[in-house]
């Protein structure tokens, strides 16, 4: 009588697994597009900006925009040529750092909110005003 127990025990148990695989993702994905006439104008618009200069053999093309990809921090490609990007929205962030290389190798030791506050504290300090005047 076991026997016949032991495959419905299984059964169940691989079918609740699979209805806990199948839950809806806990966020939309936000896709944004650009009709193509607004897209060669701001594409454009950067080239007169910029002006890189590649190695020989390599050529340089605008494919996004910021308007398209705005602080980016990872970009991955898929097998049909499909670009995925994750951005990160640096406005509510405690510090914006981009400006202070020096900054950097401190900033990633810190491991709680308090080593943040406490540099920051120490970085905006009245006394180093003069040293600050970026602000």
């Amino acid at each position: 009588m076991l026997f016949h127990i032991v495959p419905w025990i299984g059964l169940l148990g691989g079918v609740l697994v699979l209805s806990a695989c199948q839950s809806s993702p806990e966020f939309e994905a936000e896709v944004v597009r650009l009709d193509s006439a607004k897209a060669a104008q701001k594409a454009h618009a950067v080239e007169q900006d910029v002006a890189p200069h590649p190695t020989a053999g390599f050529d340089v093309r605008l494919w996004a925009s910021e308007l398209l990809l705005a602080d980016p921090i990872a970009l991955d490609t898929d097998s049909k040529g499909r670009v995925y990007a994750t951005g990160s929205s640096r406005s509510g962030g405690l510090l914006d750092i981009r400006d202070h290389p020096d900054w950097t190798t401190e900033v990633l030791t810190h491991k709680t909110v308090e080593d943040q506050r406490e540099f920051i504290r120490r970085e905006m300090a009245p006394e180093r005003s003069e040293e600050n005047t970026w602000l």
